[in-house]
């Protein structure tokens, strides 16, 4: 009995003596960060940006493309340059040397399709081009009339005729022609994993273009897209707007209203569900005053997003306009949370 309250009082000594653990310091979270990115008063820019830098990192014009085509092992698709309000007509299997300026002044406001600003791709407009035979990805050989959309000031880019040829995971393989000359055009572009797509303009022809960072750099791009919103009667329509798309590499976002900025803290992030949708952040944290004629910013409208790094940011917006009154400069703060 003695040897056992013996062989406590030791150990107890020997715990005793060990010295306390090192506390873990708590992360330097910075302080509230402001930026502006520039997309000029017709909105003819696209600026990627990253939360991380605090900078942009690419700034390209809308006209710059047309299409893109994902980079994703695992992914086939293909995007409309929505920026420019572009749309597709899904033709069939029209022979593609068939297809005219008749076939497009036939086509009704029903027929066309746009992409959804959500990002999901089982809804974008291109999403049926393909089946799976034998286990292989392969091209239904359908013909699409694209619509390239309108410039700053309304008038129309034109249309193409476009059909998918070939695809074998790694290359896409294409060929269109400009439904007023029908001059075809062969294209093909292979996966670049440092990106999320590849770029197609359709006036410049055979070559890969380079519009954004690589998908690891950025989280947000700011640009024009097109929205699907409702009428005051709940009538739908589609709009062009402007506002934030997330990196959909990962990048994930959440609205919330009513809040306000300087108190939110990193407890917010039990109490939100974030989504991967790319318009997550949007256009909604600003609104056109109809009797002011002015674009005015939702002071209490907050975003909490995710970056492609892991960390976690708020997110606010405090202006639409520079300093000598021109829109297109959207001017945001942002912290770590």
């Amino acid at each position: 009995m003695i040897k056992y309250i013996l062989y406590i009082f030791v150990l107890i000594s020997v715990v005793s003596c060990i010295p306390d653990e090192n506390p873990v310091k708590a992360y330097d979270r910075g302080g509230i960060l402001s930026s502006k990115v520039t997309l000029g008063p017709n909105y003819t820019e696209q600026v990627f940006f990253s939360f991380d830098q605090n900078k942009y990192l690419l700034t390209n014009e809308i006209y710059a493309w047309d299409i893109a085509f994902s980079c994703k092992d695992s992914s086939n698709d293909i995007v409309l340059n929505t920026s420019k309000f572009m749309k597709i007509a899904d033709m069939g299997f029209k022979a593609f040397a068939d297809i005219t300026t008749t076939d497009l002044n036939a086509l009704t406001e029903e027929q066309w399709i746009f992409d959804r600003p959500s990002g999901n791709l089982d809804s974008a407009a291109f999403h049926n081009w393909w089946e799976v035979k034998d286990g292989k990805v392969i091209s239904l050989g359908k013909v699409y009339i694209v619509d390239r959309g309108t410039n700053e000031i309304g008038k129309k880019l034109g249309n193409v005729k476009f059909q998918i040829l070939d695809y074998d995971y790694k290359t896409y393989k294409v060929v269109y022609a400009n439904l007023k000359d029908n001059v075809s055009h062969e294209y093909t572009t292979t996966k670049d994993n440092l990106y999320n797509y590849t770029y197609l303009s359709f006036e410049k022809t055979g070559k890969t273009l380079q519009i954004e960072p690589p998908k690891v750099t950025w989280d947000v791009v700011f640009t024009k897209y097109t929205e699907l919103l409702y009428t005051s009667l709940g009538d739908s329509m589609w709009y062009s707007v402007v506002g934030a798309y997330l990196n959909p590499n990962g990048a994930e976002g959440a609205m919330i209203r009513h809040a306000d900025f300087a108190t939110i803290d990193a407890r917010v992030l039990d109490t939100i569900k974030l989504s991967k949708n790319t318009n997550s952040v949007g256009h909604d944290w600003k609104y056109f005053d109809l009797n002011a004629n002015t674009y005015k910013v939702t002071p209490d409208i907050i975003y909490i997003v995710k970056g492609i790094s892991g960390f976690y940011y708020k997110l606010h917006f405090m202006d639409f306009y520079d300093d000598s009154g021109n829109k297109g400069t959207p001017l945001f703060e942002f912290q770590k949370l």
